[in-house]
């Protein structure tokens, strides 16, 4: 199927991803360090953000990492960190960072590195993108196709051929919800992050994947 073709209502939320190492003795504290210090960070299988993550950094910027893969999930991938079986875990989003390791990362246990997504944040501190590493315009390409998916955090969409008038009367809607101050008050409680992207950037993306 073509994704384009889909009638696109927009996106609830633009994630962003981190990287993470846990600083025991002689870890890396930078990603200037990851290009010249083995890195070994946990994975699951191929198909997975926690194993492509690191992987596009490894084979695109050059950085000195190596993944060990096959743990179940983010979980099993955690537990391996702590215990010092490997050094990270890779793809953590905002929403996970502040649910699971805000602690961690207060107390600088746990150094987060480098960010990876369609916008940068502040969120955690000046954490340097992954775009900033990228020495060629083939290199910058192949991580537009590879992060800038992450514009599709919480995607809405029907199918293709909704009628104009009906499509226009959904985007209106999603984004006077995404503004409505109840809403926003419900998704601060439940600890869900708001940041929607617009029907315009989800087609430019998708149009430029499709490409």
């Amino acid at each position: 199927f073509d994704a384009a073709k889909f009638s696109w209502i927009g996106s609830m939320s633009q994630d962003v991803a981190y990287c993470g190492v846990w600083q025991s003795p002689g870890a890396a504290t930078s990603f200037e360090e990851m290009l010249t210090k083995e890195t070994i960070f946990g994975g699951a299988g191929p198909a997975a953000i926690t194993f492509q993550h690191p992987m596009i950094m490894k084979n695109v910027l050059g950085a000195k990492i190596r993944v060990i893969s096959g743990y179940p999930g983010t979980r099993e991938i955690n537990l391996a960190m702590h215990r010092g079986e490997v050094n990270g875990t890779c793809g953590m989003f905002t929403s996970s960072v502040k649910a699971q390791f805000m602690d961690d990362v207060k107390t600088g246990r746990l150094k987060l590195v480098i960010q990876m997504g369609s916008k940068r944040s502040d969120e955690f501190g000046n954490i340097p993108s992954v775009f900033d590493y990228a020495k060629t315009d083939d290199e910058k390409a192949v991580l537009d196709v590879h992060f800038k998916q992450l514009l599709l955090g919480r995607p809405l969409a029907g199918p293709p051929g909704i009628p104009a008038d009906r499509l226009k009367a959904l985007r209106d809607g999603l984004v006077a919800t995404m503004k409505d101050a109840e809403f926003l008050s419900e998704a601060n409680r439940a600890g869900l992050d708001v940041d929607p992207a617009s029907p315009e950037e989800v087609m430019d993306l998708l149009r430029q994947f499709s490409a």
